[in-house]
């Protein structure tokens, strides 16, 4: 199973990777950075479950903030993700990325949870 934290570690640093280039780059790193640490700290057995918890709930904020613009898309439709031309497109993708990345740090907090309990 620790395989799967290294995988974690290098599915979100590759995120925080390909926006570097991006005028948001801060942003983006502050989102997926944490993620990056929680992989980290699970694999050396050294995380709290309410550090995750706080995590998953500022992600949660984050979508309720830009949800506006998640049901603008699906109202149009919900054009393809790939539709450069579209409306609010790159606002959709980041909220999936997000919404991905709160279901990671919810699947972690529910694992780390469970073995504190067991233990």
């Amino acid at each position: 199973m620790k395989w799967l934290h290294f995988i974690t570690v290098f599915v979100f640093g590759s995120f925080i990777y390909v926006n570097a280039n991006d005028y948001d780059f801060l942003k983006w790193t502050a989102i997926y950075l944490p993620m990056v640490l929680i992989a980290l700290g699970a694999f050396f057995k050294n995380i709290h479950p309410n550090l995750i918890l706080i995590y998953a709930v500022a992600l949660i904020i984050y979508l309720v903030i830009n949800f506006g613009d998640f049901a603008q898309w699906s109202a149009n439709g919900a054009p393809s993700m790939f539709d450069l031309e579209s409306e609010n497109i790159e606002v959709v993708r980041e909220f999936f990325g997000v919404f991905i990345t709160l279901l990671v740090a919810l699947g972690y907090w529910l694992g780390i949870r469970n073995k504190r309990t067991r233990n």
